[in-house]
């Protein structure tokens, strides 16, 4: 579980995921709701989601002008985005 204070700013434009996550990242929902891709060599230090109460994955289709793009050059399955 995470836990945390949010910060009440607008996201930045891109996220570079390899840049970001030097030790483990995780990507869901590129295309499909089910869709997982993660950093090749972050040996899984991150775990899939944990659905609760019944819960079914969604993909965001919200206010997309708040939207980030995520970039990487070292993901599996897809090895590169944007």
């Amino acid at each position: 579980m995470l836990n945390g204070t949010p910060v009440l700013q607008a996201p930045p434009v891109t996220v570079n995921l390899t840049a970001e996550g030097t030790s483990d990242w995780i990507h869901f929902g590129r295309l499909s709701e089910t869709d997982v891709n993660r950093k090749a060599t972050g040996g899984s230090q991150l775990s899939d989601l944990t659905l609760q109460g019944g819960a079914t994955r969604k993909r965001f289709w919200g206010n997309v002008s708040n939207w980030s793009n995520q970039t990487w050059n070292d993901g599996t399955p897809r090895a590169t985005e944007g």
